[in-house]
């Protein structure tokens, strides 16, 4: 599958079926049911322009386990850090806490038992998660939306990653947000030595903020073409380090329908 004819039919789902919620920060269209969505291919939304070289150099930030936010990534996270430049408790101290790298167990555990049904990661622990704000000592630091369970599993010589997101805005998140996991799986694939197959994603609250800039991106999003040609996305580097740059794209990239920037919330 695809991305951009799901991602055009999930936006019509919260326009058309979604409950209008005012949440912490903002008015939305919610659905909690949405169902699991199965990629075979990289699942990159092209209709809308989504900055995958920048969402996988900020998996490479939350791999790599150092809380201080990256230069290029500090538009993304303006207002939400520490006063010190730092996510405290989040993604990368998830992964790496307490000394325990959960990425490279997850890798161990394919590796070694490919058929287990015990290599899992996650980004949610209940205390860390609960304190984030007197952590960050910032009101603003959000909790982990993303990875919030992932588990894998070979089949037929192939990676498929399926992974729960508790929390999925779907213009500023989520397109990065399925990028993000396919490079992942990408660069788990090459150092097993297989391929990456599947991506199975699940949401808990899927939304669309109900403002302006993101409604009209939604409208533009769904008038564009559905099917658009699949891309391959390889890794081409050292296998031991996730690295952004050593990410390429096999194909040509369609040009966007919609160049909207929805107001960052």
């Amino acid at each position: 599958m695809t991305a951009d004819r799901p991602y055009q039919e999930m936006l019509r789902a919260l326009q058309t079926h979604g409950d209008r919620l005012v949440t912490r920060n903002a008015a939305v269209y919610s659905l909690v049911d949405y169902p699991r969505l199965v990629f075979t291919s990289f699942p990159l939304v092209t209709l809308r322009r989504t900055a995958w070289k920048k969402a996988l150099r900020e998996m490479e930030w939350f791999v790599g386990g150092d809380p201080t936010c990256p230069e290029v990534l500090k538009d993304w996270w303006q207002g939400q850090l520490a006063a010190d430049g730092q996510y405290k408790a989040g993604y990368g101290a998830q992964w790496h806490r307490e000394s325990y790298d959960q990425i490279e167990a997850l890798y161990a555990t394919l590796r070694d038992h490919p058929h287990s049904r015990r290599a899992i990661a996650t980004t949610w622990h209940s205390a860390d998660m609960a304190r984030i704000t007197e952590l960050n000592q910032n009101p603003q630091t959000p909790t982990t939306c993303h990875g919030t369970v992932l588990q894998g599993w070979v089949r037929q010589g192939e990676l498929v990653l399926s992974t729960y997101q508790r929390s999925a805005d779907v213009l500023l998140g989520v397109p990065h947000n399925w990028v993000q996991y396919w490079g992942l799986g990408v660069w788990l694939a090459h150092r097993l030595g297989l391929t990456m197959g599947k991506l199975i994603w699940a949401f808990g609250d899927l939304h669309l903020y109900d403002e302006p800039s993101h409604l009209q991106a939604a409208q533009e999003i769904q008038q564009g073409p559905g099917d658009r040609p699949p891309l391959t996305l390889a890794y081409q580097g050292t296998k031991d380090a996730f690295v952004a740059e050593h990410f390429a794209i096999a194909g040509a990239v369609a040009e966007p329908v919609c160049r909207i920037r929805p107001k960052l919330l």
